[in-house]
């Protein structure tokens, strides 16, 4: 397999998030899927980093980074899209635009997917379309239960991220 470590250690995975629109609760935006690394440190810790936002999440385990990283993509799209959604969109598309540090994480995320491919193994995009309905399904579902009180705003993004709901796709490097 080739190279996948880094500056911040070894790349042992990668996926996909999806931050779902949930009006119930004040976020009617259409965010694009985000890509995303985890990295396993020295250490032995693992940083999740979204590469579109170049946000990261830290964590003993894999889970607990991506959970953390999860969990700060809302907290900065919640507070972007809360100040102003025309520089919102302006922000993130700064962001996306390429850095070295994102230009070495994608060049490694391609490479993972690659190595899927040699191994035969799809790219799921039929299980990202299934993935997203089942989200969006499970979001009018619980928007259902919610009167916009925050401590159920809360306990909802808390739901949906530590069940993996928005994680649409997630594979470990071999």
């Amino acid at each position: 397999m080739p190279d996948l470590r880094t500056s911040r250690g070894q790349v042992i995975g990668f996926g996909r998030v999806k931050i779902p629109k949930m009006p119930v609760i004040g976020f009617n935006f259409e965010i694009p899927l985000l890509s995303f690394v985890i990295t396993k440190r020295d250490d032995g810790r693992h940083i999740a980093t979204c590469i579109h936002l170049q946000i990261d999440g830290y964590g003993k385990s894999m889970l607990d980074a991506r959970n953390d990283m999860i969990g700060n993509i809302w907290d900065y799209l919640r507070e972007t899209f809360n100040n102003d959604e025309k520089s919102a969109w302006d922000n993130i598309t700064d962001l996306l635009m390429s850095n070295t540090r994102s230009s070495i994480l994608w060049d490694k995320y391609h490479i993972m997917q690659i190595e899927d491919a040699k191994k035969g193994l799809p790219d799921h995009y039929s299980r990202l379309y299934e993935n997203i309905k089942s989200l969006e399904n499970k979001v009018n579902e619980l928007e259902a239960e919610l009167d916009k009180k925050e401590e159920y705003i809360s306990a909802f993004l808390n739901k949906l991220i530590s069940d993996g709901s928005l994680v649409m796709d997630y594979a470990e490097a071999a």
